[in-house]
């Protein structure tokens, strides 16, 4: 079984190939080193919160699911 490190570096490695970009342009867009992407997709690195924020915008892919508690979903939904 996958631990959830890994299911992310699956995630970003799944997106990666269906936008067909490579780690070398990858790792121009989030502005790290060749190196820094090899880590992050081997499943064994601890990213940081907003690393992962980062990656979510410029792959525009969610890497998890974000659920609003109910009460904050029915302000939101009174709001609109």
């Amino acid at each position: 079984m996958m631990d959830k490190k890994q299911l992310v570096a699956e995630k970003i490695k799944d997106r990666l190939k269906e936008l067909n970009i490579n780690r070398k342009q990858f790792s121009g867009m989030m502005s790290v080193q060749p190196s820094v992407v090899t880590r992050w997709l081997s499943g064994t690195h601890n990213f940081q919160v907003f690393t992962l924020f980062d990656i979510e915008r410029v792959l525009n892919v969610s890497l998890f699911s974000y659920d609003i508690p109910q009460k904050e979903n029915q302000f939101i939904d009174e709001f609109i």
